[in-house]
């Protein structure tokens, strides 16, 4: 029996939000009348050029923050709801696969780290304003079945860091239904063979 997910799951999510993420502050044009004033914010793969760095949240230690200014994209929890009593949603002809979805619902988070604390709500409302507006085409091409904005947070001080440095939080919530599709190996014929007699 094997068991392949069908599905989105939260490291997909997780490196489709991020790629999002960098290719919004990749060209300041996407700031809209902030691009003037944070034009100077720009993430790139080349390091030395790069004044935004884009990492997941992982990576994210306030003991270890730099004065820099940075941006972390990270997907909270999965939650499941009961929906199907066995979760069963369909099956082949021949019964050997069988595709099991459970509603699952999560938050994307995305947190903007800066020097001062005007600059991580700003960064943090460009966020909030492209994936407003990016909302449906996300919804459309990864099936969610919710794409909600649930918080922008004000500007605080991060505890711990070895500098003074200021967050924003963006969170939204997100919901799919989780597929599994169960394939019955045992059910099929794996060889077929035809002798015929001497």
């Amino acid at each position: 029996m094997s068991c392949p997910a069908q599905s989105l799951d939260s490291v997909s999510l997780r490196r489709v939000f991020l790629l999002a993420t960098r290719e919004l502050f990749s060209h300041p044009e996407n700031f809209a009348e902030l691009s003037e004033e944070l034009s100077r914010y720009k993430y790139s793969t080349d390091e030395k050029t790069s004044s935004l760095a884009v990492e997941l949240d992982y990576v994210y230690n306030p003991k270890n923050l730099s004065a820099r200014h940075a941006v972390y994209v990270g997907i909270g929890d999965l939650d499941f709801s009961v929906e199907y009593l066995d979760h069963r949603a369909g099956v082949n002809d021949d019964r050997s696969q069988h595709v099991f979805v459970q509603p699952a619902k999560t938050s994307l988070m995305i947190r903007c780290v800066t020097p001062l604390p005007d600059e991580s709500l700003r960064l943090a409302t460009i966020a909030l304003g492209y994936f407003f507006g990016m909302r449906p085409l996300f919804m459309q091409q990864l099936s969610l079945t919710r794409f909600d904005l649930g918080k922008l947070s004000a500007p605080s001080l991060v505890e711990k860091a070895p500098t003074a440095l200021y967050e924003s939080v963006m969170v939204a919530t997100i919901a799919f239904n989780f597929e599994i599709t169960s394939t019955i190996e045992g059910h099929r014929i794996k060889t077929f063979s035809l002798a015929t007699a001497p």
